[in-house]
């Protein structure tokens, strides 16, 4: 095989999505880019003049940018991150996804107090997620993490988020509420609800918000991995199913 045949299998063959840039000048960083990436099995294409960018397959584009900001911040890479809204023409969030600021809580004992900066920042990247777990029924769950390579033994905090995405639908939105059915590595870690159909519980007293909308008032998971390796974190509360979060674990 020559060398012009075994570089063409690290290119991507379908539609590509830009997911970082950086001067076209700095060889050094375009190389490392497409090495990262190449560990973590994402085809890349670069392509520019003065600046270049680096583009993936679209279904490798949401852990490219999670592998890359990871990196931009432990290798002090000089690069921007493309984010999938400035990535992806024509597909402008919904009005009532960008009327509503993400408000995170968590339970320490008996005091409710707001999440950290740092949950709520993982959050305000709903609107644009591309990983959106599937409608159905006019509903969708989903999960993200701050990013999707972490070391061993650093905690993984999950974000859950539930959307109603057609009118009809009341939306209970007080919490921060349990986040029934979530499994890792197909094992489920929390408890199975009360009910089958959202909102999953028996008895709520609590204010309702109309769809469509969206509510981030879930208790947010945390995670440690002992070892080095891959994880999935799934949540499938009632009849739903949410997007499965691939999680790497790298040794210090």
């Amino acid at each position: 095989m020559s060398a012009r045949e075994t570089q063409a299998e690290k290119w991507p063959s379908g539609p590509l999505t830009p997911v970082a840039s950086h001067l076209g000048s700095d060889d050094e960083t375009g190389a490392r880019i497409a090495e990262i990436l190449q560990t973590a099995d994402i085809k890349s294409a670069q392509a520019g003049s003065l600046g270049y960018t680096t583009s993936v397959e679209e279904k490798d584009a949401e852990r490219a940018r999670a592998i890359l900001r990871d990196a931009k911040v432990q290798e002090k890479l000089k690069l921007d991150v493309i984010d999938a809204g400035a990535a992806t023409s024509g597909s402008a969030s919904p009005e009532y996804l960008k009327r509503r600021t993400p408000q995170l809580f968590i339970q320490q004992g008996d005091r409710i107090e707001e999440a950290p900066d740092a949950d709520h920042a993982v959050a305000r990247r709903y609107p644009s997620y591309e990983n959106k777990g599937p409608v159905a029924d006019g509903m969708r769950v989903t999960l993200l993490s701050e990013k999707l390579v972490y070391h061993v033994n650093e905690p993984v905090r999950v974000i859950h988020v539930f959307e109603a995405t057609e009118p009809g639908i009341d939306i209970h939105i007080m919490g921060p509420k349990i986040a029934y059915e979530e499994f890792v590595d197909g094992v489920l870690r929390t408890m199975k609800p009360p009910m089958a159909e959202y909102p999953w519980v028996g008895v709520y007293d609590g204010a309702v918000l109309p769809s469509p909308n969206v509510d981030y008032n879930y208790e947010i998971s945390s995670y440690t991995f002992g070892e080095a390796g891959e994880h999935t974190i799934q949540w499938k509360p009632g009849e739903l199913e949410s997007n499965v979060l691939v999680i790497k674990i790298v040794k210090r």
